[in-house]
């Protein structure tokens, strides 16, 4: 196999790599995440409640997608990186205080981050592109 670096130089693995690149161009709202992830990210934020002591439970639960989606998207001092992702944490905070209100009710895939996006989850896209095709 030739290979550059380590790395396979086919036509197939150079398409593959030009459609990562494509699909990553079109990210509007990347994370500023390190290597820890959203793992990481998870473990820092149940932490956090803790010692607000939000928590009393031994186990806590893990935080709301939408919550960890806007911690994902935020710089070191709390900003957002674009006035794109800011609208979109926006819209996440005023849906959360409808769902205090009882005027807005997340069920199941249709929740409040979904809702925010304004766009369907994965799966049904991947759905739509395989009945189209």
């Amino acid at each position: 196999m030739d290979t550059v670096c380590g790395v396979p130089n086919t036509p197939e693995f150079k398409e593959k790599i030009r459609k990562a690149k494509e699909k990553v161009a079109n990210n509007c709202h990347p994370h500023k995440l390190s290597r820890g992830g959203y793992e990481f990210l998870t473990e820092t934020l149940i932490a956090e409640k803790s010692l607000l002591r939000e928590y009393n439970d031994r186990d806590p639960s893990p935080p709301p997608r939408h919550e960890s989606w806007k911690r994902a998207r935020q710089t070191k001092d709390g900003s957002y990186a674009s006035t794109a992702t800011q609208v979109v944490a926006e819209k996440i905070d005023s849906l959360v205080e409808e769902t205090e209100k009882g005027n807005f009710v997340p069920k199941g895939r249709d929740d409040i981050l979904t809702n925010a996006l304004g766009k369907v989850e994965h799966e049904q896209e991947l759905k739509r592109e395989v009945v189209n095709q």
